[in-house]
Formats: structure tokens, C-alpha cells, sequence
């Protein structure tokens, strides 16, 4: 019953929180929208992406409910070839990192199999960007990724994740929990990856807000007047994505 109710508000956030975005707003095909994105910066030549991007999505967000869209649609506008865009979808959208972890491992091997790249950029929204760390901090992936940028990322952990205790990835999301606390120990940014945290003060899931930070010479980038799922329209914080992945 916990697990059906942490389910079922979690999804009802995300779903208000994607509806509530105006269509203008998040439409792909909307060229009023698009007219203005392009207008605030000009397209950049698409030599300036360097690696494969990888869209790593959180708790429950492989059922379709990270809307990574306006977020590609952005980096298009800005010169990212529409071939360096890949999403990850995890098998256990409720299961642990670590699993999830060896998962993206086997997904970036493709990546860079197919694009002939030697490194690959991740994007880890909510969970997704502990999925991430834990690949590049356990299995090497230090010396296969470029930069890591995560948005929303509970990196120690959120409260609101005692409603999902009865999955692993509710409990290791926990504050103190032992996954957490192995994850954060020593170093937080190993290797020569280039991090930035990317978070919402007023995050409805991840709070305290700056459990959402990371230390040891990581980028950290708090944002106003937006939401966990608002992250992934917001412009102002499309461009310190770009930011952080772009060379």
C-alpha cells in the first residue's frame, strides 16, 4: 500500500507538473516557441559537441514520464546533432542503482560502439543522476565519460524517499542510507570527469535542496520558480546543461 501510494503521487506530480506547462511551451512543433529559443542565442556550429549525450531518467521516470523533449529540443537549436542524443531506459524503473548502473555501463559501451566516440556526456535527471555516479565511481566509468550534469539529483538523498521504501531505489534514496553513504564517501567527483549539480530550491521531491549539491570541485547551480519536472523546461537551466556538456 506504501508502495502503491508513493507511486501513485509521484506519478501524479509529474504528470500535473507536465500538464501544467503550456502547450506553446513544450511543443516540438510549436515554431512561435522555437522561434524564441533560437532567438536568444544563435545555433552553434555542430563541431562544438564532442561526445554522444545520454539522458539517464529517474525513479519511475522510465514509464515515459521524464519529458526529455523541450530539453533535446533545446541542445538541437543549439548545434547538438540530433544523432549524439540517446536516451536510457532502465528494465526496473523502481529498482536499485546498482543495478541500474550496470545497466548504463552496458548502454554507453553501445553508445560509443555506434557513434565511434571514445567518451560520452550523461544527463541524470532525479535518480538517475546517482545511476550515473555510481557507474562512474564503481565501474569505470570514469574513463568513459566526458561531464556529468545532474538535475534534481537527490546526490544525499531525499526524505520524500521514505514513501518508496518498499523498492530499492526508494530506500537507497534515503538519507544515511548505506548505498549514500558508500557513494559519498571520499572523493565525490573521481577521475577527471567534469560534474555540475543542477538543482531546484523549490524541488518538490528532493528536499532539502541542498542535499542536491555536490562537493570536491564540482559545478553547483541552484534555480528559482521551478519544480522537479520543471528542470527539464526551464531555459535557463537548459543552457547550464549546455554549458556542461558541450566540449
Amino acid at each position: 500500500m506504501v508502495l502503491f501510494a508513493f507511486s501513485m503521487f509521484t506519478t501524479a506530480i509529474l504528470t500535473i507538473q507536465v500538464a501544467s506547462v503550456p502547450a506553446a511551451a513544450v511543443s516540438d512543433d510549436a515554431p512561435a516557441a522555437e522561434a524564441i529559443v533560437v532567438a536568444d542565442e544563435a545555433p552553434e556550429e555542430a563541431g562544438a559537441w564532442s561526445n554522444p549525450i545520454i539522458l539517464v531518467h529517474g525513479y519511475i521516470g522510465g514509464y515515459g514520464l521524464t519529458p526529455w523533449y523541450r530539453l533535446k529540443s533545446r541542445l538541437r537549436s543549439w548545434g547538438c546533432p540530433s544523432n549524439y542524443l540517446f536516451e536510457m531506459r532502465f528494465s526496473d524503473v523502481l529498482g536499485s542503482n546498482i543495478d541500474n548502473a550496470y545497466e548504463l555501463s552496458a548502454y554507453v559501451d553501445y553508445v560509443l560502439a555506434v557513434t565511434g566516440a571514445s567518451k560520452v556526456d550523461l544527463v541524470g535527471h532525479s535518480m538517475g543522476g546517482l545511476s550515473s555516479r555510481y557507474y562512474i565511481r564503481n565501474l569505470g566509468g570514469r574513463y568513459k565519460v566526458d561531464d556529468y550534469v545532474s538535475l534534481g539529483t537527490p546526490q544525499r538523498g531525499t526524505w520524500m524517499a521514505i514513501l518508496g521504501v518498499l523498492t530499492e531505489g526508494g530506500r537507497e534514496m534515503i538519507p544515511g542510507s548505506s548505498f549514500l553513504n558508500a557513494l559519498n564517501s571520499g572523493d565525490e567527483t573521481p577521475g577527471s570527469v567534469n560534474y555540475r549539480a543542477i538543482y531546484a530550491y523549490w524541488d518538490e521531491l528532493c528536499q532539502p535542496y541542498w542535499y542536491c549539491k555536490l562537493s570536491d570541485g564540482a559545478t553547483n547551480k541552484g534555480k528559482y520558480w521551478v519544480g522537479h519536472i520543471g528542470l527539464l523546461f526551464d531555459y535557463t537551466v537548459a543552457k547550464w546543461t549546455r554549458d556542461g556538456v558541450k566540449y
